[in-house]
């Protein structure tokens, strides 16, 4: 037996392998992005540099790895998870 359907159209036919093309056919603009001064002025601090060095010294040098740091690590997390 063969059942055929009034046609073989999708309803919500569009074209999936391009998501940026609207239903008239026009193509939607492209997303962009945009970084205030402020982002740009921060990232160019010499003191998120000094942080950053600090931190790194701290990596190679293992301090990480201690007992301590990761206790207070686990138990902020425990703190965080708990109060959701």
């Amino acid at each position: 037996m063969n059942i055929k359907g009034i046609n073989n159209k999708f309803p919500y036919s569009q074209d999936y392998n391009n998501p940026k093309i609207d239903k008239t056919g026009k193509k939607q603009p492209k997303d962009k992005l945009e970084i205030s001064a402020e982002a740009k002025a921060l990232s160019e601090s010499t003191k998120n540099d000094e942080k950053l060095k600090v931190i790194e010294e701290r990596v190679e040098s293992k301090f990480y790895d201690s007992d301590d740091v990761i206790q207070k690590v686990a138990d902020k997390i425990l703190k965080v998870l708990k109060s959701k």
